[in-house]
């Protein structure tokens, strides 16, 4: 196995005399900050809450959840915007979103995916899909019944199937 990263190459490469476990080691941050709860959200397999109030702790596990969701479903976003040709980028310039659109596809033609998923306007994304809590991605689903939408989409950000099965249950009511 050869490695060139920015700052370590291993040019001759090296071999495990073993098999591994897993092929790949999850990375688990502990981080504090917000910036650095941020970059955990975008880098990490998981966050070490540490130093947290138990009482605190729900509402941080939550907004960390949330930046987790809103990296997906902003990336999700830049993709259409840059990648799949002018259909939804048409159809975003139509809905209002040119001037975001024409930026993210700038900026994911001169950084790539990552720099264009994090030049997503938040706003853009609460407009076009919804980011949040069980409870108020019920609200969300009850505004879209009351402007007569019949078919509904909804991406549930759970590894566990049952939890994920539950989850669901609630959106349906």
């Amino acid at each position: 196995m050869k490695y060139d990263g920015e700052v370590f190459k291993l040019g001759r490469g090296f071999s495990l005399r073993f098999e591994p476990v897993r092929k790949e080691v999850p990375i688990y941050l502990a981080t504090l900050n917000p910036k650095s709860v941020r970059m955990t959200a975008e880098l990490a397999d998981g966050w070490l809450p540490v130093m947290i109030p138990i009482d605190q702790l729900g509402v941080e596990i939550a907004r960390v959840q949330r930046e987790l969701a809103f990296r997906r479903g902003s990336g999700a976003l830049a993709f259409y915007c840059a990648r799949m040709g002018d259909f939804y980028y048409r159809q975003l310039s139509r809905q209002g979103f040119q001037a975001e659109a024409d930026q993210v596809r700038a900026v994911w033609a001169e950084g790539g995916r990552e720099k264009a998923a994090a030049a997503v306007p938040a706003a853009m994304v609460s407009r076009l899909g919804f980011i949040g809590s069980t409870e108020e991605c019920c609200e969300r689903l009850d505004q879209e019944e009351a402007a007569v939408a019949l078919l509904h989409s909804a991406t549930v950000l759970e590894d566990d199937p049952r939890e994920a099965g539950k989850l669901l249950a609630k959106l349906v009511g």
